[in-house]
């Protein structure tokens, strides 16, 4: 009995794929398909509301889904790969027990696909501009400011992604080398100059709070290459309290934060060590990086990301932070890099009892801290590890790692 009635089940749906064969060769062609021409056109880059705000199209959106989609990889594997977060014995993605115990190669799959997402990032932000250029835009006021919104959007994610690219990946794992750039061996310095292009270029279109937004982006970058004179300059037109972070905005159901998604609540795969809880001193500190208590062991997880909220790239607490660091290095004379740490503090307990002494006289120690602390889970720590030449507190020291970037894949370097 049992045979004959997975003989008729299989009979029918058999039956019913032959069907769908037929409906599929007699089909007429959908008329409403969209082909790559029919993408340029103004409305597609966006409009400006009724508060006069720019509103983006899907051909700025189409750039955003791939910067987000890179950031919930790069915010988790550079955590790993640091000392912010420690792997979860037991866990089931060993990407982040790779990174965390330093055995990463350039043969992995999940290297290949954050380094696909990294190209991808940069590939629709020079499309963006590109189908810009191939637009007819009607010389109004209303497709004037849309052209400008999204060119400022193109060249500020293009310059973001090539930064990201020379920040943390490597053809080896010691020293400064070469990346792989459509299908070509460049090295760090070419690529380098790419994103300073870019972020000029992104200037000549931004309004005021743009402008904040590229100079914070462009001081990081010049900062993290010991560009301090491109620092200073940037750093003073850079992000204020009163400008909103610039983040990528997760959707429900869609795609996920990574970092809120694998070291959340739960410490699915990542967990808060020891050694980063200890710094967490007061009020300041612990309303920046909330803790959640793991309810079936002692684990300490991150409460600053759920699993669908933004991924944070910049805000004010790296303008200031910056101003602080060039402030001690001696740089910027006219800066008290104590006042700058405290303008941070204090936005996070404003009861200002967290605050240093303005007597202090505040080292790169202090620095290396504050910014270990207030741009955590931003993967800025690996990029500090390397410049700063410091070890951290990861079970391998960040100096005898083999691998102090992510390594660019095999699939790339392969003849």
């Amino acid at each position: 009995m049992k045979i004959q009635s997975k003989t008729l089940i299989y009979f029918l749906i058999a039956l019913s794929l032959s069907a769908c064969d037929s409906w599929l060769d007699d089909a007429e062609a959908p008329k409403n398909n969209v082909g790559y021409d029919d993408m340029n056109y103004p409305d597609a880059f966006g409009e400006i509301n009724d508060s006069g705000e720019f509103v983006p199209g899907p051909n700025v959106t189409a750039t955003l889904y791939a910067g987000a989609q890179f950031y919930a990889d790069l915010l988790p594997y550079s955590a790993a790969m640091s000392d912010e977060q420690e792997w979860v014995d037991g866990g089931n993605s060993l990407i982040y027990k790779d990174l965390f115990e330093d055995n990463i190669t350039s043969s992995n799959s999940s290297i290949e696909s954050i380094w696909a997402k990294a190209h991808n990032y940069r590939a629709r932000s020079q499309e963006l501009i590109t189908r810009i250029g191939q637009t007819n835009w009607n010389n109004t006021e209303e497709h004037n400011d849309v052209k400008k919104n999204a060119l400022w959007y193109g060249n500020l994610h293009a310059a973001n992604a090539y930064s990201c690219l020379v920040n943390f990946f490597n053809d080896n794992g010691s020293e400064a080398g070469n990346i792989h750039l459509e299908g070509k061996s460049v090295p760090h310095s070419e690529i380098l100059n790419l994103a300073y292009d870019a972020f000029d270029e992104a200037l000549t279109y931004a309004n005021e709070e743009q402008k904040a937004i590229t100079n914070t982006l462009l001081a990081r970058l010049a900062l993290q290459h010991e560009d301090w004179a491109k620092a200073s300059k940037a750093v003073k037109s850079g992000m204020q309290t009163t400008n909103e972070a610039l983040t990528f905005t997760y959707s429900d159901g869609i795609l996920a934060s990574g970092i809120g998604s694998v070291a959340g609540a739960y410490g699915r795969e990542l967990t808060v060590p020891a050694w980063f809880e200890a710094l967490l001193t007061d009020k300041s500190r612990k309303v920046r990086y909330p803790l959640v208590k793991h309810s079936s062991d002692d684990r300490m997880a991150q409460g600053v990301y759920g699993e669908f909220d933004p991924a944070i790239v910049t805000d004010f607490a790296e303008t200031k932070l910056i101003e602080a660091e060039l402030a001690v290095r001696g740089h910027l004379s006219d800066t008290d890099a104590v006042s700058a740490v405290n303008e941070v503090i204090n936005h996070f307990d404003t009861t200002g009892e967290s605050a240093i002494e303005q007597s202090t006289q505040l080292t790169m120690d202090d620095i290396e801290t504050y910014r270990r602390i207030y741009l955590s889970l931003r993967a800025l720590r690996t990029l500090d590890l390397r410049r700063l030449n410091k070890d951290g507190d990861g079970p391998t020291p960040f100096g005898k790692r083999e691998w102090k970037w992510f390594p660019v894949p095999d699939i790339e370097t392969r003849n």
